[in-house]
């Protein structure tokens, strides 16, 4: 009976053991998957790094990083790694700062499942950053480029029509007074500009002759 008992131990024991083991590699293989350092500082607060990747000739600490807009702020050192140190378990929204460049904010989940696990994903994109390692969007522009000069806005100008409507009455208008007949020509000679512009058909020979008959009616009723 003894014997049965111990054996029964034994075994409970192992099975104790192997079930250690495996909580133990589960709990490793998630820290590597997560590539994010996570150190439990105390309290359900949690210590975890990342780096700033910002390339060749830039200098990483002139940035920033932020969780839910100064909640924790962390300083990027010369070689671009950054800290937070006894961050509660949650979520959050991160954003990275930098006097040349421009970055797209991240959700943070710290959760204090395993002794500590950190991720990272975007919050306008999909996918995930991997080690906390943040990549810049883009350069950040502080001046305006200035446009091309565009020579069809000449054309636009009120001005340039008005003198270019000027220059083709200047090439078009005698070639239509040499097309004229040569009597239509003395006609409009002796018309002066006031009747023209008073009365448009004072060059037609019919309306000038019945405003000639229309005079001497006058006067003779007078």
């Amino acid at each position: 009976m003894m014997t049965t008992m111990r054996r029964s131990s034994s075994r409970a024991l192992r099975a104790c053991a192997s079930v250690a083991c495996v909580c133990a590699v589960l709990s490793v293989l998630t820290g590597v998957a997560s590539g994010v350092a996570v150190r439990a500082s105390g309290d359900g607060r949690f210590s975890f790094s990342g780096s700033l990747r910002l390339g060749r000739g830039s200098q990483p600490s002139k940035g920033r990083v932020m969780l839910n807009n100064g909640e924790h702020v962390a300083i990027v050192r010369a070689d671009g790694s950054f800290h937070f140190h006894d961050v509660p378990a949650g979520t959050y929204i991160m954003h990275a700062f930098h006097v040349d460049f421009v970055f797209e904010p991240m959700r943070v989940d710290v959760s204090n499942r395993d002794g500590g696990r950190v991720a990272a994903s975007y919050v306008n994109k999909r996918g995930r950053v991997h080690n906390l390692a943040i990549v810049p969007r883009e350069r950040a522009e502080y001046f305006q480029q200035r446009k091309p000069y565009d020579w069809t806005a000449m054309l636009k100008n009120p001005t340039m029509l008005i003198m270019g409507f000027m220059l083709l009455m200047v090439i078009v208008f005698p070639k239509m007074l040499n097309s004229m007949d040569p009597e239509e020509l003395e006609q409009f000679r002796k018309t002066s500009m006031t009747e023209l512009l008073s009365n448009p058909n004072a060059l037609d020979p019919n309306s000038r002759s019945q405003q000639q008959q229309e005079r001497v009616a006058a006067k003779k009723n007078r």
